[in-house]
């Protein structure tokens, strides 16, 4: 039960990273135009430090898009799976990414 109750504590701590460095992308992309080449360039003005990725306490991975970008964590499992979360393979990586894809399920 408790291992069940870490795992969903660790998601939701991830979930909440990723959303706040969302939020942190649009804020900079709104000021300057554009969004950064990486997640330094928005310390200290849009987020006091990177956040970390819970499972490889490295900074979360970040990949400006044509237009949007990705940014996630590699998850329990510890791999890098691309920033695809679970689609009946065996990938846990926990992502944000805007625009939303299309083939993305609610």
């Amino acid at each position: 039960m408790y291992l069940q109750a870490d795992v969903a504590q660790s998601r939701v701590q991830v979930r909440r990273d990723l959303v706040r460095t969302g939020f942190a992308l649009a804020a900079c992309r709104a000021e300057q135009g554009s969004y950064p080449k990486n997640l330094d360039e928005l310390v200290p003005e849009f987020l006091t430090a990177v956040p970390l990725d819970k499972y490889t306490d490295k900074p979360l991975i970040y990949t400006p898009l044509e237009n949007g970008f990705l940014v996630y964590s590699v998850g329990a499992n510890g791999m890098d799976d691309g920033g695809q979360e679970s689609n009946g393979r065996k990938v846990d990586d926990i992502g944000l990414q805007v625009p939303i894809p299309p083939d993305a399920k609610p």
